[in-house]
């Protein structure tokens, strides 16, 4: 029986519909950012890892150069409720855990950033 995990607690589902999407209201990142919660955060980042991911993503922002059957062995999200059925597709949540895994690699980036920024600064202000 296949694993389905409901980790959209207090996220606003509403924010842009399937129809948004396709229809180009919102793009790749917004619509499956809007599904991104914490759960799912720590789910990307205990699987694959910070190093990895941020290895991954200098040669791929898809995440390609990782299986896609690692990505699909990560549970499946609930995403849709359909007249009160909970809708389930694995090809979404690996687009969100994907989102997920851009986020943490761009934060991890932005603080390296900031780091070396506080770190010249440092060296100018001991002159």
């Amino acid at each position: 029986m296949e694993q389905v995990t409901e980790m959209s607690q207090g996220v606003d589902i509403n924010k842009f519909s399937r129809d948004d999407y396709i229809r180009g209201n919102c793009n790749h990142s917004e619509y499956y950012g809007q599904f991104v919660t914490e759960a799912v955060t720590r789910t990307v980042l205990a699987r694959f890892g910070l190093y990895s991911l941020s290895e991954a993503y200098k040669n791929d922002k898809s995440f390609n150069d990782i299986s896609l059957v690692k990505w699909d062995r990560l549970p499946n999200l609930v995403l849709e409720i359909k007249n009160d059925v909970r809708v389930s597709c694995l090809a979404s949540t690996v687009c969100v855990y994907k989102e997920a895994a851009r986020r943490l690699v761009a934060e991890h980036i932005e603080k390296q950033r900031l780091a070396e920024i506080v770190k010249s600064v440092k060296k100018v202000e001991e002159k």
